[in-house]
């Protein structure tokens, strides 16, 4: 009995050294821990870098591994986090695929994902779309400077076709009294000013480009500055009305009918014609062409790519 006393400590111990203790004390089953949000510094590093390509193969990559994962985990979702369908669809902005860069902003409660939707509609020129989204984004539950960063970009919409309402003026006086931030203030007292400037613009009077082309072909098209077709129209007026008249001289001198100077000058009638009209439309696709050159101004010089991305509230992170 003795023996046993003193021999039992030692063989409980080698059995816990062997065994564990897990083999004789029930244990609670623990939790498998969540799986955490990829990490996606090495991607941000090649996008902050402006290898846009590198960032997207990485970004895809990440994709894949946590749709790989959900599917294990029998999780009936596999959209990506916002975050990073955010940083997918920026990628595809920059390479210039609009297309599938939209096709990655599906997430309606995400600020970030909504707004450069809005400014990928308004890249690809869908502007009824554009107005939709922004209504869309003003009405949701967004913070006020968020809707008000929407109202910014989307009142662009509202700029085409109607630059010279000076109902804009005030649209962009407003927001510029809403925001708090120094820079979306200041961006919105500068797209005031720009309509401004856009008034002064000298703008082509159709009446008077058909005037001047009725009395010098080609002239009023030289007034569009449209030199080329001036040229080419000064050409042809003279070489038909010129050829008209010479071939009357000597169809007269020859007293033989005039049928190829009447010929020759229905042609050059037509021509003449056509070259007051033709000035008439130089003078219209000039004012047309500086409309669109201000839109696209407007949108290019404020609402660039870089900027979207600063007031999208996407966060990057880097590593070295």
């Amino acid at each position: 009995m003795h023996l046993i006393r003193r021999c039992w400590p030692p063989i409980v111990l080698l059995l816990l050294i062997t065994f564990g203790p897990g083999s004789f004390l029930a244990q609670s089953p623990e939790k498998a821990p969540k799986p955490k949000s990829p990490s996606t510094s090495l991607a941000d590093r090649f996008y902050l870098r402006g290898e846009y390509d590198l960032a997207l193969i990485e970004y895809m990559r990440l994709h894949q591994n946590a749709s790989l994962r959900s599917s294990k985990d029998n999780n009936a979702s596999t959209r990506p986090p916002a975050d990073l369908a955010t940083k997918i669809a920026l990628s595809y902005l920059h390479r210039g695929d609009i297309k599938r860069s939209l096709a990655w902003l599906a997430d309606r409660d995400d600020f970030s994902q909504q707004y450069i939707l809005l400014f990928g509609l308004l890249r690809e020129g869908r502007t009824q779309s554009a107005l939709n989204q922004m209504r869309f984004i003003t009405a949701a539950s967004f913070t006020d400077h968020q809707q008000n960063l929407a109202r910014l970009l989307g009142g662009t919409v509202f700029l085409e076709g109607l630059a010279d309402s000076r109902e804009h003026d005030q649209y962009y006086l407003e927001l510029a009294d809403r925001f708090q931030d120094p820079e979306s203030r200041q961006l919105s007292l500068q797209v005031y000013q720009s309509l401004q400037d856009y008034r002064q613009l000298e703008f082509k009077s159709e009446l008077w480009a058909g005037v001047f082309s009725a009395l010098v072909p080609g002239s009023g098209q030289i007034y569009a500055e449209h030199y080329v077709d001036g040229s080419v129209a000064f050409f042809f007026n003279t070489m038909f009305l010129g050829s008209a008249i010479r071939l009357y001289q000597l169809e007269e001198q020859a007293g033989e009918a005039h049928q190829f100077s009447l010929v020759t000058g229905i042609i050059g009638i037509t021509f003449y014609i056509s070259n007051i009209l033709g000035a008439r439309n130089a003078a219209r696709r000039y004012n047309i062409y500086q409309q669109r050159k201000f839109y696209q101004d407007i949108r290019t010089h404020f609402f660039n790519l870089d900027y979207i991305e600063r007031t999208s509230q996407i966060q990057f992170t880097e590593t070295f």
